[in-house]
């Protein structure tokens, strides 16, 4: 949407690992293979498989019951299954969401392991951001993954980003706000 607003954009050339452009992997999408139920029409995006899942003690591995690196999983782009450790009483109210889609593909997850396989996630950076959000396009502030700060980096942690979108989404709405008292005078 930047781009067709003209907005400046720039280190999107994926050849290069630059600071201000990344595209980050998900590595737990819902896999069609294994699914009991394949879907019957192309998914247009990846069903991600939150990380909760995987801090509350899930664990990765592979077809032979094997432990497998997350890194390495995403690295390698390997189908892989989660097995969610959560007790089984409150794995439906953690997880309602993965629960209700898995279920959609004959999957229960109190029961099963969900297959899963890394996918793109999104791009970080990109749009050139100033201090308070202001891109080259008048009334198009962005904050947050999608604006090229310099400050996210290789958004190795998900914290990284979110660290800089509360710091970022206060500047800029702060001229909005700011402008909005001296219209109420």
């Amino acid at each position: 949407m930047a781009h067709q607003a003209q907005a400046v954009i720039f280190n999107m050339d994926i050849k290069y690992i630059v600071f201000s452009f990344l595209m980050q992997f998900h590595p737990t999408a819902l896999a069609d293979e294994g699914l009991p139920i394949k879907p019957t029409e192309p998914r247009d995006n990846a069903f991600m498989i939150s990380e909760a899942a995987r801090g509350d003690g899930g664990i990765l591995y592979n077809i032979a019951m094997e432990w497998k690196d997350l890194c390495l999983c995403v690295i390698k782009g390997e189908n892989l299954l989660l097995g969610i450790h959560t007790p089984k009483n409150e794995i439906l109210s953690h997880f309602p969401s993965i629960a209700s889609m898995c279920r959609k593909y004959g999957l229960d997850i109190n029961r099963n392991s969900i297959p899963v396989v890394p996918a793109a996630h999104y791009m970080c950076g990109g749009v050139h951001a100033r201090l308070q959000g202001e891109t080259t396009v008048k009334g198009l502030d962005v904050v947050g993954e999608v604006a090229c700060t310099g400050l996210h980096g290789d958004n190795i942690l998900a914290s990284n980003s979110l660290l800089e979108a509360i710091v970022f989404v206060r500047r800029a709405v702060q001229p909005s706000v700011d402008q909005m008292k001296r219209e109420e005078l």
